[in-house]
């Protein structure tokens, strides 16, 4: 197989025939769309070929008019794989609720979680169709961003791809509330210029306290984000802690200084150092390091004040929780997923699985779909993902893995305990089937399988 480059190169070239003379909307050439794509990836620090190399061709196929056979003989199985389950995931998902919205959502959430990196070049894809929409037509605008906002961003953000949620969720606010974008964008322009000669002076009082401890370590200051204070100053004038929804400057976290450094015993003392060292706002303490979010978030966050009035959260976390917090999956992403791991596929699947009721509550605003709603996600002892309604059983999962297993199914264990044959199959289950040949479909099964192939085939046994 070709070196990192060569790859990557191989499938560039390729994508520039396979779209050469086709312009995007906007009017561009189509390729640039693909090589933005692969930049997106980079960013967040995905250095693997083969996502690299099927970002270049995720639309080869829809787009190019290229067939999969032809993109598995030149690239191998795995980026066909990859492109596979691309296509099958690009039908538009509107916010409105309809049944198929939610079949689309759905179907959108399988091929993510079968591999991490068709979710990582989709949520990329989705990314630079909002950031080049600025010649459509309102409504479509409209459509693109309220899609972002309400589908793509709340996904990136329940999975922990924190860039994404950003960029996504700003540029939706951009093209749906211009006005308030601008007004935010110049008051935290002028709020940081402003505050600037004081975050510098946290900066050169920290930096002598950890060249002491000789470790490495990085200092940075960041303004909090246009839509996260949009949100929060809405929610703070609704609930009474702020004159305004345009009270900007009564947000504590507006400001913040962000130190990064090797160990997590290194967090702690430079905790201790900033409490000694500045008025620490109260309540405006968290120990994620101890206590992670449930999406594995971690970091010390604490608010100082610079001057009365003015206020500065400070975030103290390692190098390794960074890259967690901003990049989620992609930060670990040293290892092999898709169509030949299935240990590997199978904890990511988990990982979504787990986030399920957080992605419901993010999405359940303005669009009210319900992802997962009636399914459970289960797998084989190889980890192989099998898609089944509520409330099935091993029997329903016997028969989805092939006929014979199902009319043979004499007993099954789930998560490595004998249970009974009619015990209902939770979403994250790992379920051995034992068969035997003397074992034959019952009548009682009818009782409580749910899926029709389950029912079909044991009505066409009885009946014979």
């Amino acid at each position: 197989m070709e070196n990192n480059t060569e790859l990557i190169n191989k499938a560039l070239e390729f994508a520039k025939i396979a779209h050469a003379g086709q312009i995007r909307k906007n009017g561009e050439d189509f390729i640039n769309h693909p090589i933005r794509i692969k930049e997106y990836l980079e960013k967040i620090g995905i250095k693997d070929e083969y996502t690299l190399a099927a970002a270049f061709l995720h639309a080869c196929t829809k787009e190019g008019g290229i067939s999969l056979a032809e993109i598995s003989k030149e690239f191998g199985e795995e980026i066909a794989y990859i492109i596979e389950l691309l296509t099958n995931a690009s039908t538009p998902i509107y916010y409105q609720n309809n049944t198929d919205n939610v079949e689309n959502l759905h179907k959108l959430i399988i091929h993510m979680a079968k591999d991490i990196r068709v979710l990582l070049i989709r949520l990329a894809d989705r990314l630079d169709n909002i950031k080049t929409s600025e010649t459509f037509s309102k409504d479509e605008k409209e459509w693109i961003a309220k899609s972002a906002l309400n589908i793509y961003a709340p996904i990136a953000k329940a999975v922990g791809v924190y860039y994404f949620t950003r960029e996504l969720e700003e540029e939706a606010l951009k093209i749906l509330e211009p006005e308030r974008y601008k007004k935010i964008t110049d008051f935290t322009r002028d709020f940081l210029k402003d505050a600037e000669s004081e975050l510098n002076l946290i900066k050169d009082k920290i930096k002598p306290f950890l060249d002491k401890k000789q470790t490495k370590s990085d200092i940075s200051v960041r303004t909090k984000g246009i839509y996260s204070i949009d949100k929060k100053t809405t929610y703070k004038h609704k609930i009474g802690m702020a004159d305004t929804e345009d009270s900007f400057h009564q947000i504590y976290d507006l400001l913040g200084i962000r130190v990064l450094v090797e160990k997590e015993e290194d967090c702690y003392e430079l905790l201790a150092f900033v409490q000694e060292n500045w008025k620490v706002v109260q309540n405006e303490f968290d120990d994620y390091i101890a206590n992670p979010k449930p999406n594995g978030y971690r970091t010390l966050q604490t608010a100082i004040e610079l001057s009365p009035g003015k206020y500065c959260e400070v975030q103290i976390k390692t190098f390794d929780m960074h890259n967690h917090n901003e990049f989620g999956p992609a930060s670990h992403f040293t290892y092999k997923y898709g169509k030949n791991s299935a240990k590997s596929q199978a904890s990511w699947i988990k990982e979504l699985i787990e986030q399920k009721e957080k992605i419901n509550e993010m999405i359940a605003g303005e669009s009210k779909i319900k992802a997962f709603q009636g399914t459970v996600f289960v797998f084989t002892p190889k980890g192989q993902l099998i898609t089944l309604p509520e409330n099935s059983t091993p029997v329903d999962f016997a028969f989805a893995l092939h006929t014979d297993i199902g009319k043979g199914c004499s007993g099954a264990l789930i998560n490595g305990k004998m249970v009974s044959l009619n015990t209902p199959l939770s979403s994250g289950d790992t379920v051995e089937i034992q068969v035997s040949k003397n074992h034959l479909p019952s009548q009682d099964w009818l009782k409580f399988v749910k899926t029709s192939e389950a029912k079909r085939q044991i009505r066409k046994y009885l009946k014979n």
